[in-house]
């Protein structure tokens, strides 16, 4: 089942409003000494980058995406990092979500020109450069509920998750302009679908959350204490994937590939009831080799993302304000800290730091409400190696 995206223009802008002048705010990490840029500094509202398996930074390095709620709701902004100035993606036309984070969740696309996000029942792609907007795929109008949650390596296709009329979940996807085509509907005792990911390499595999999650229960089977489940949507195989040991729990993971290019999933584990001691791991496409990359006794790990040619992670630190960004080497094993953005990490998606490197490693967007709202800010990263010696952190 082979999508192409084709062109599909629809009217998504009143009009075009005009490019805005967004000053950048730069200072010196007191604990770190490295140089932070803050930006975007609208005080009476909240901007945030994307989540941290997506993309925020453009195909030609010159530009990120952002959102932010300033004009009532969260749209998708553009920020040239050249001239500092900022224009408006998107104008969305669909009720609000129950979450509004999830408005603020977009990605740019494989080929770096596009970004990806939904309004309603449709998932769309905008021109980053001339803000021309495309249908890539639309819902069942039947169904109660959609969510986009992922794009193919190639491009092609995109993943989303669906609750249908009779309450059931889904997994359903499509990019040729047209109706979302289901992979797969689950039983009547799931109540939730989070994280599908498509597995690098594997034509409509996916890997995916089930809810009710019960890792933490040690006398469920190992099967039922699952984080992530593999579907193979070209059979409709369902199998059990990611597994903690009894005692742990896997959170946040996502696809990267190993220093040998090949795919590996990586996840958070957390011990049952304390959280720490913690730790970054990741397996191999076949579910085994699982290694360990970085591990604390006392920090709160908590999202992780991966550089393109996997020789470069970095990790937040999810204890309230005061919280480090943690870069590991992965060819060494030895790991150093960024910067401090010491945002309040409370249950709200909002103030989560999740990083995100561009494609070349060399910059990381995060976000912090430190100034009292979330903003979104960059540092720069240096080609030295980190100075400690060992992946483990004190």
């Amino acid at each position: 089942m082979k999508h192409t995206m084709t062109q599909h223009i629809t009217p998504r802008r009143p009009a075009a409003e005009p490019r805005e002048f967004a000053p950048l705010h730069s200072y010196v990490d007191p604990r770190t000494q490295r140089s932070v840029r803050r930006l975007t500094n609208w005080p009476t509202c909240n901007c945030v980058g994307t989540y941290m398996h997506h993309h925020a930074f453009t195909g030609d390095g010159n530009g990120v995406v952002f959102a932010s709620d300033r004009s009532g709701r969260f749209e998708q902004y553009r920020l040239d990092l050249r001239d500092n100035y900022v224009t408006r993606l998107t104008w969305r036309s669909s009720t609000p979500p129950e979450s509004a984070y999830k408005e603020a969740i977009s990605t740019i696309s494989p080929n770096g020109t596009e970004l990806i996000f939904q309004d309603g029942l449709e998932v769309l792609g905008v021109n980053i450069a001339s803000v021309d907007t495309r249908l890539i795929a639309r819902g069942d109008p039947s169904w109660q509920l959609m969510q986009w949650d992922s794009v193919a390596d190639d491009g092609a296709r995109v993943f989303c998750v669906f609750r249908d009329g009779d309450g059931r979940w889904g997994i359903a996807t499509g990019g040729d302009g047209g109706m979302l085509e289901v992979l797969t509907r689950f039983d009547s005792q799931v109540t939730n679908v989070t994280h599908v990911l498509p597995i690098p390499d594997a034509e409509l595999s996916l890997t995916f959350n089930l809810f009710p999650d019960r890792q933490d229960d040690a006398s469920e089977t190992s099967a039922r204490r699952a984080r992530a489940w593999r579907l193979d949507g070209r059979t409709g195989k369902l199998t059990p994937f990611l597994i903690s040991p009894v005692g742990s729990r896997a959170t946040h993971e996502f696809w990267g590939r190993g220093l040998d290019g090949q795919p590996r999933l990586f996840f958070h584990r957390k011990t049952v009831g304390t959280w720490v001691p913690a730790s970054v791991e990741s397996i191999d496409a076949d579910g085994g080799d699982m290694r360990q990359h970085l591990n604390s006794a006392d920090r709160l790990l908590g999202h992780s993302c991966l550089s393109r040619d996997g020789r470069v992670l970095v990790t937040d630190v999810q204890s309230p304000t005061v919280n480090e960004l943690i870069r590991t080497d992965m060819t060494t094993g030895a790991h150093d800290v960024l910067c401090w953005p010491n945002s309040t990490s409370e249950s709200s998606q909002l103030s989560h730091v999740h990083p995100v490197l561009d494609q070349s490693a060399k910059r990381l967007l995060f976000n912090s409400d430190v100034s009292g709202r979330a903003a979104v800010y960059m540092i720069e990263l240096e080609p030295t190696a980190p100075s400690q010696n060992k992946a483990t952190v004190r």
